[in-house]
């Protein structure tokens, strides 16, 4: 796909689905692999042509202060696009604004985020201990317990 970063359009759409193949740590602890694109963690995309290829500015943001994978996002990205020779430049920020919210994922992502709620879910409640009540005439009083 590298091969054909043509337009502005071309390199945003690369870098989008490169910044895909990045999955956010605290998901994948849960088994749901979602892409910071997909998290809606890319505030800003820009790409400007030069001579021979492209400057990529990202703007990236993070889910709450206390995350601390920002280090992981950065160095991965950064990895997976230095590979690509017609991406000559690559810029990182970081977004000092935390109002990041779940509807900010894109729309596939908040489906799969749900269907593993609701399978954790449905689980834990099948895994549930049924607790038949007792008709009256079975229960003793705790004075006559042992």
């Amino acid at each position: 796909m590298s091969g054909s970063l043509i337009s502005e359009e071309d390199v945003v759409a690369f870098v989008k689905a490169v910044a895909n193949e990045v999955y956010d740590p605290c998901g994948l602890a849960l088994g749901v692999s979602i892409g910071i694109a997909d998290m809606g963690l890319i505030r800003a995309l820009k790409a400007e042509g030069l001579k021979n290829g492209w400057r990529v500015t990202l703007r990236l943001r993070l889910t709450s202060p206390g995350c601390f994978y920002f280090v992981y996002f950065e160095r991965e990205i950064r990895l997976r696009l230095q590979r690509v020779s017609q991406i000559q430049s690559i810029s990182i920020e970081w977004d000092q604004m935390l109002d990041w919210t779940p509807d900010d994922m894109s729309k596939p992502a908040q489906r799969k985020l749900k269907e593993y709620r609701q399978k954790v879910l449905a689980a834990n409640i099948s895994n549930q201990p049924t607790t038949a009540a007792l008709p009256m005439s079975d229960t003793v009083p705790v004075e006559q317990l042992p």
